[in-house]
């Protein structure tokens, strides 16, 4: 295996790493095959769990589609393909995705027809995904934009409504809760209260877009929500990530806001990027119920507002709040965040960034992407990363397609030498000869040497199969040769010695 010995440089900060060096290479394309259509954006929303793939083709003339493969074998088979069940009106099935075990929330958004907005539970058993609920806002009449996002984790479904005119504030937003009855339903009220997460009521009636992005980890929320542009002056500490939590105390649990009354936001203590003033938390990942990540906008208190940066930021739960970790900037382009286990992804312009999170986070590797990637991608399961690009040809005008990238992990090139590493020659060519194996092709052997008072080397091309020779021009007495092969990786062998004598 080889270590990580690159430095790499992002702003003014730099990170280096002990870590085996892994890099994520394309190993396959999804399309919607036989189902595809133009204009359909296969790849618009992905999302991965165990054994579990949801790939949304949100834009078909049927109301869109949902496609469902399935790990076997260390391969990934299409097992089924949903289509919209209120069929062809409009709402966009398969837009909003997420997956948590044998759990999968749907949503289909329907941005141009609010009141068909709906969010599908589908539950696998024995290999088949079947419907089991289906989820409208749990106040109508102020619903926006319901189902513009979701998430699933355990016994609870999160259905976002960012733009729910909530408190008499247009696009406040708010956050629908549902959870299992126990009974093989699914319920959005407990003792006759609705479980409607916001942002308003009180100190916080300036937030806006509430619930634009969240995540649900165990029994742990975090939702972001911005302050309205007129505000932004005044209001800008109101800006945050807005936690709640699961009270067992009640029958069934649901959520509450924390603390009491109105979710208190969490912002950033220090100005992490110079001349700004303002921070506002754009997405954010929960890696399980203690961590988490956030992608945060720093920005100036101008009207309209200006980014001046953004940065990966580390969350962190102890037993009395959430805090924010280190911060780690990134490209201003950053629009996508996933997290899983140990490893991190941010999306910016043109490439993916993966982090992996050891005593600190460090920047593992950084891929280019194409510049069709949506912002609903990638996602991340184990150590494979499936990014969508929805709208990219595919097999026609943007009918979109899922990469997958697998991480190769760099091994050191093993370098032999033919005839022994003791050569004796009559005249002043040395003729030496031997073989690369590795895991990438593109290895280059370098010979060096002394002749006299300098220090000679020479670079010896590999063939396809491996293969290498050279022959060295050497002087009389002991010539001593070091032979190192480096892949296209950068990878090096280890040296090989040789002493080559001519009388």
């Amino acid at each position: 295996m080889k270590p990580l010995s690159r430095i790499f440089f992002a702003g003014s900060f730099f990170f280096s790493s002990s870590l085996l060096q892994a890099d994520w290479v394309p190993t396959r394309t999804f399309t919607a095959a036989e189902y595809a259509e133009d204009d359909s954006q296969f790849g618009y929303a992905v999302a991965a769990d165990g054994e579990w793939l949801l790939i949304g083709q949100p834009f078909t003339s049927d109301g869109g589609k949902v496609h469902i493969f399935r790990k076997t074998g260390g391969s990934w088979n299409r097992t089924q393909v949903i289509s919209n069940p209120a069929g062809a009106n409009g709402s966009q099935f398969g837009r909003k995705l997420d997956l948590s075990g044998t759990t999968a929330v749907l949503g289909a958004p329907a941005a141009l027809a609010n009141a068909n907005a709906r969010a599908y539970i589908y539950e696998e058993s024995g290999g088949t995904w079947s419907l089991e609920a289906t989820l409208s806002s749990v106040q109508p009449g102020i619903s926006q934009s319901f189902a513009d996002h979701v998430a699933t984790s355990g016994e609870f479904v999160l259905v976002g409504d960012s733009f729910a005119n909530y408190n008499g504030v247009n696009q406040q937003g708010s956050i629908d809760v549902f959870r299992r009855d126990g009974m093989g339903g699914w319920i959005n009220k407990n003792t006759g209260i609705p479980d409607r997460v916001t942002a308003g009521g009180g100190v916080n009636d300036k937030a806006w877009i509430f619930g634009n992005h969240f995540d649900i980890a165990g029994e742990h929320v975090l939702a972001t929500a911005r302050v309205r542009n007129g505000d932004l002056a005044a209001d800008s500490d109101q800006q945050g990530l807005y936690p709640s939590f699961n009270d067992t105390s009640v029958d069934g649990g649901i959520f509450l806001p924390y603390p009491g009354g109105s979710p208190a936001p969490l912002t950033p203590g220090v100005p992490l990027v110079q001349g700004a003033v303002y921070q506002r938390p754009d997405r954010v990942a929960l890696q399980n119920d203690g961590k988490g990540v956030s992608l945060v906008s720093f920005i100036d208190a101008a009207s309209p507002p200006v980014t001046v940066g953004k940065s990966f930021v580390p969350l962190n739960r102890s037993p009395t709040g959430w805090t924010f970790g280190p911060p780690i900037p990134v490209a201003d382009s950053a629009v996508g965040i996933q997290a899983k286990g140990s490893l991190a992804l941010v999306q910016q312009e043109g490439e993916i960034l993966v982090f992996e999170e050891t005593s600190a986070w460090n920047l593992l590797d950084r891929f280019a992407i194409p510049m069709e990637a949506g912002i609903n991608a990638p996602a991340l399961q184990g150590e494979e990363i499936f990014l969508g690009t929805p709208l990219s040809d595919g097999e026609g005008s943007e009918r979109g397609e899922v990469i997958l990238y697998s991480p190769r992990i760099n091994t050191v090139p093993l370098l032999t030498l033919k005839g022994g590493k003791k050569l004796s020659i009559t005249g002043p060519k040395a003729k030496l000869s031997g073989s690369v194996s590795d895991d990438v092709p593109g290895s280059l052997v370098e010979a060096s040497y002394r002749s006299g008072k300098r220090t000679l080397r020479k670079r010896i091309p590999v063939s396809a199969t491996g293969q290498w020779k050279t022959t060295l021009t050497v002087g009389s007495g002991t010539t001593k040769v070091t032979l190192t092969a480096t892949d296209s990786d950068g990878a090096k062998s280890r040296p090989v010695k040789v002493k080559i004598r001519r009388p």
